[in-house]
């Protein structure tokens, strides 16, 4: 982690960030375990958490680094071009049976 005094983020709050981000990640991961559908602004939430933590060098917890594969991995099996937002969604869609 950057521990640079003109860092416009102090180490703290990246701490706090990190954190957040797990239990979050932990969250969405039970949800999608149990076939329950995810909030979108969850997901764009551990995603702003991830580019955050990765731009400030800071350790990523493994449920978000989970959830960052699964999102990565999803883009990369788009061979049609649709790369939109619904397609990387799509690992974290809840799908109920009637």
């Amino acid at each position: 982690m950057i521990d640079d005094p003109a860092s416009p983020v102090p180490p703290r709050r990246l701490n706090e960030l990190s954190q957040l981000a797990s239990r979050l990640a932990e969250r969405v991961l039970s949800e999608q375990d149990a076939d329950q559908s995810i909030p979108e602004g969850h997901i764009h939430a551990l995603l702003d958490a991830a580019i955050l933590l990765d731009k400030y060098e800071a350790e990523m917890p493994a449920a978000l680094s989970q959830i960052v594969d699964q999102v990565d991995d999803a883009s990369r099996e788009s061979d049609d071009g649709a790369s939109g937002l619904a397609w990387l969604l799509r690992p974290f869609q809840g799908t109920k049976e009637a």
